[in-house]
């Protein structure tokens, strides 16, 4: 069995104010420490990996702190989804392998994905060629320099400079002290 988990990485608002926010819709969470002007949210109720869930949490958080997300999702580490959103709309989403969940399906590529629109949300245009090049990497090919949908993760994160901690790391990973090595110094505030 493969690596579940999701989590929101905000660009903008401080680690207080998105706590503040927390507390006002009653959510339970965790929420990284600022770095390179963003924050992760590790929301428990997302956990569950309900898009419609993540979708109306990530719209709300962003048009309440008028800010950009990205909400990403590994399903047992087959399968990475995520939606960019921006002053509570979706602006994309993508998926990584659009034929997983049909056994009468080919393997498909990826879908979805805007590296221009993810970049600029992100203040990073310039590396837009590389996260362009992430997103469409076919991962089953034998060409493919990025084994498991985890490192497409830790990739993108890396690019984007969003907080390492925003790859790999869940609620419940956060929860139950299954943090990878790497992460363990780091205090993450709890809400609710």
């Amino acid at each position: 069995m493969g690596l579940f988990y999701s989590n929101f990485t905000l660009r903008g608002p401080t680690q207080l104010h998105l706590v503040e926010v927390l507390r006002s819709l009653k959510r339970t969470a965790f929420v990284s420490p600022a770095f390179n002007g963003c924050i992760t949210l590790y929301d428990r109720e997302s956990e569950e990996q309900n898009f419609d869930i993540i979708e109306g949490l990530g719209r709300q958080l962003t048009r309440t702190l008028n800010c950009a997300a990205l909400a990403a999702v590994l399903h047992d580490d087959d399968v990475l989804y995520y939606w960019l959103f921006r002053d509570g709309t979706i602006c994309h989403d993508y998926n990584s392998s659009p034929a997983y969940f049909d056994p009468n399906s080919e393997p498909k590529p990826p879908t979805g994905g805007n590296s221009l629109e993810l970049c600029a949300a992100f203040g990073c245009p310039t590396t837009e060629p590389e996260v362009h090049q992430i997103l469409n990497l076919d991962l089953l090919s034998e060409q493919a320099t990025i084994p498991c949908e985890l490192e497409r993760h830790a990739a993108l994160v890396r690019v984007l400079g969003l907080p390492p901690c925003s790859a790999g790391v869940g609620f419940g990973t956060i929860e139950g002290g299954f943090l990878p090595v790497e992460f363990n110094k780091i205090t993450f505030t709890r809400v609710g």
